[in-house]
């Protein structure tokens, strides 16, 4: 345990074949730790195996995208028409779309995307960046008051 005095500080570590060793700001030892042996199956705390996110099901995402309205029905029965095998991945994108811009903005974009028979995720959000605000985005435009013209 590292004395009180120091947790907040940076301290120099040495490390050798066997331990590794904390060094107080002015390089005095505090404390040493032996190493753990190659081969050790906790040698890497910390490193746990890979994370697995939970994924919705197509099911689930289409429920969602169709809570959208006609529109976007339309939409994602025409994206798993013409991309069999990757219409979840698109259907996972648009759905993602709604975190930053708003439902409307988003229907619009879809029903341009319908229109132009354009069937991918991304230039849904394309169509987004160009023509659509962020709802995190400050809108920083300065509009003078009709008397301060």
């Amino acid at each position: 345990m590292v004395p009180k005095g120091y947790l907040y500080e940076t301290c120099p570590v040495r490390v050798n074949g066997k331990e590794i060793t904390i060094y107080s700001p002015v390089c005095h030892p505090l404390i040493s730790y032996p190493l753990a042996e190659k081969g050790r199956k906790d040698r890497y705390a910390g490193r746990n195996g890979p994370v697995c996110k939970y994924r919705l099901t197509a099911p689930e995402v289409a429920a969602r995208l169709d809570a959208f309205g006609e529109v976007m029905q339309a939409y994602t029965r025409e994206i798993k028409k013409h991309k069999p095998v990757t219409f979840l991945h698109h259907w996972q994108h648009i759905l993602s779309l709604k975190v930053n811009y708003r439902a409307d903005d988003l229907l619009r974009a879809v029903g341009r995307a319908l229109k132009d028979r354009v069937f991918e995720s991304q230039a849904v959000e394309n169509f987004l960046k160009v023509n659509a605000q962020k709802q995190t985005e400050i809108d920083f435009t300065f509009k003078p008051a009709s008397h301060e013209e």
